[in-house]
């Protein structure tokens, strides 16, 4: 599975991690994966890392579609959470940009951000720098730069 989902409800988060080629349908199941797990509720950031993905084959269409997806359900909760996407300049950057460009143009007003790194994120999120111990390891190469 390109995309592992997790809820982290001790950091009232859902987290995303990319890798391989990732599609719309995959983006559209992790999606519906986390609103689906008994401990998800409406009021949790969220954060996806695109910096492992090899590719990401979404098109302009299938982006606008989701985007606008997105905004209607925002707007069932009453309010936009926090969404930070991590991407690197190579990959991921692209598409990122696509969806924040498309959200921006149909009105989306969430709170989205493109960061590089999981402590810009924490930051983003107002977690304190401890709360990358309870990341999959796979998320921890960085925690270093939050634990002197």
């Amino acid at each position: 599975m390109p995309i592992t989902t997790s809820v982290l409800p001790d950091l009232s988060l859902v987290l995303r991690i990319y890798s391989g080629k990732v599609t719309m349908a995959e983006l559209r199941s992790a999606v519906l994966q986390a609103y689906a797990h008994p401990d998800y509720n409406n009021t949790m950031a969220e954060i996806d890392d695109l910096m492992g993905a090899e590719s990401v084959d979404i098109g302009f269409a299938e982006m606008m579609e989701f985007a606008k997806e997105a905004q209607a359900n925002y707007q069932k909760r009453g309010f936009m959470p926090k969404h930070c996407f991590l991407a690197n300049e190579k990959r991921s950057d692209a598409v990122v940009m696509m969806y924040r460009e498309l959200s921006d143009m149909i009105g989306n007003t969430e709170s989205l951000f493109v960061l590089h790194g999981y402590p810009e994120a924490l930051a983003v999120l107002d977690l304190p720098p401890d709360s990358i111990d309870l990341l999959p390891e796979a998320c921890r190469s960085e925690a270093h730069l939050l634990h002197p």
